[in-house]
Order: structure tokens, then C-alpha cells, then sequence
């Protein structure tokens, strides 16, 4: 059951996924309050934050089977406060693009394979990649390459494919512009 601005469902074979925005401190507050709602934790006091996380994670603590994920940590050491003691039956898993983060151990993540990447993008962008020609496939097959495989700029590509009803090509052209554009006002 994800957690995101109170959006919920099952994950993991029916156990808890909990989705906690961790780019700033205010946000991953705001989550644990929104998470503890939904645990039926009765919140008592949301101006109160870290009896909040002190009830969230005796929670944690007591539930097995769960897990946790900070997203998008751009500082991971702060949510510390946050994290249930040692002795949870559940994981953690905290995403960043931070290179460290003390006490953590850190496991960089390749992108997708260019068939991956182009299976994601073309369902993503609601194309069958099976009526396009072979150069609206290479087109896509660049697009992949150009964006190093990854999920999260795959995904948001072929929903600004599919929002814009522009197709491959022209998403390219597009981008390429748009990148063109944005290096020509780098200073030298």
C-alpha cells in the first residue's frame, strides 16, 4: 500500500509499501503524518511532528513484512530522525542521487537496456512499436541512448509524448531544440 498524499494500494505479494517523499524535510513530515492517519495512529497533534514519527515508527517496529521507501533524498543523512529502530521487522530503502551518505551502504543502479528502455518509453507513450516504421524505432531506440536508460526520464518523455499527441520523431526534434537552445546561453 503505497502511501503518496494519501493514495494507497497493495504491493509486495500484499504487504505494505509505504512511499515517502524525502527532498525535503517538510515533505517527508508532511508523509508521516499523512502515514500515520492511514495506520489508524490517530494523530493527536500534526503541529507535533516528532511524536508523530515516534508513533509511525513503534509502528514499524511492532508490524512485520513492510517496507519503507525515502524518495528522492537529496540530503539522506536527514531522514535519520525518521528511520525505526533496529529492531523492525521490515526494509528501508532510501533513493538518491547522492554519491554518499554515512552508515549507508550505497548501491548505484545502471539504466535499462536499449529494448528495456524502448519497451517503457513506447507503452509509456502509448505506441506500438510494432506499427512504426524502422526509423521511428531507431528514433527511439536514440531517445533511449540519449537519456542513459533511465526509468524516470523514459517515463517522463513518453507521457510528454502521449500528453502532446507528438509522436517519436517529433519529440526528438523537439528535445533536440530545446537542448540546442539551452547550451547556447551556457557561458563559454
Amino acid at each position: 500500500m503505497p502511501v503518496w498524499g494519501g493514495q494507497s494500494r497493495q504491493g509486495l505479494g500484499g504487504h505494505p509499501v509505504f512511499w515517502i517523499r524525502a527532498d525535503a524535510t517538510a515533505n517527508t513530515t508532511a508523509d508521516f503524518v499523512l502515514l500515520a492517519t492511514h495506520l489508524g495512529l490517530g494523530v493527536r497533534d500534526a503541529s507535533k511532528p516528532d511524536a508523530v514519527a515516534s508513533d509511525v515508527k513503534r509502528w514499524l517496529a511492532r508490524t512485520p513484512g513492510w517496507l519503507l521507501v525515502f524518495d528522492n533524498a537529496d540530503h539522506p543523512d536527514a531522514v535519520g530522525a525518521f528511520l525505526p529502530d533496529a529492531s523492525h521487522h521490515g526494509r528501508v530503502l532510501v533513493t538518491t542521487r547522492c554519491q554518499s551518505a554515512a552508515g549507508a551502504t550505497l548501491v548505484p543502479l545502471d539504466g535499462m537496456d536499449t529494448d528495456e528502455g524502448v519497451q517503457l518509453l513506447a507503452t509509456r507513450a502509448r505506441i506500438d512499436t510494432a506499427s512504426q516504421s524502422a526509423h521511428d524505432v531507431q528514433v527511439c531506440r536514440d531517445l533511449v541512448s540519449q537519456m542513459g536508460g533511465l526509468p524516470l526520464a523514459l517515463d517522463q518523455a513518453g507521457a510528454s509524448i502521449e500528453e502532446r499527441k507528438c509522436g517519436m520523431q517529433r519529440y526528438a526534434a523537439l528535445r533536440g531544440a530545446t537542448r540546442r537552445c539551452i547550451a547556447s546561453t551556457r557561458p563559454s
